[in-house]
């Protein structure tokens, strides 16, 4: 019974913690940088790999990727527990 309880409990948190941060990522200006020219600039720059992508691009997808990876997991303990 208690190791239901932990992994419900832990469940909860990464599901709190993973939406937090997508809705931190999507809805708000959070993890945009503190000057607007090194947004403009991240819009503008294209890495290497591909010139359709951009350096911003690559960072709000790699916020969203994490922010899915922690909601997956806790729906994996969430499932779990049931």
């Amino acid at each position: 019974m208690t190791s239901r309880i932990l992994i419900g409990s832990s469940a909860v948190i990464l599901l709190y913690l993973g939406s937090l941060h997508l809705a931190y990522t999507l809805l708000t200006h959070k993890f945009s940088p503190t000057e607007g020219q090194l947004e403009t600039s991240m819009k503008q720059v294209a890495p290497r790999i591909s010139g359709e992508m951009t350096m911003w691009k690559g960072w709000m997808g790699f916020n969203v990727s994490h922010s899915m990876g922690l909601l997956l997991f806790g729906l994996i303990y969430g499932y779990m527990v049931v």
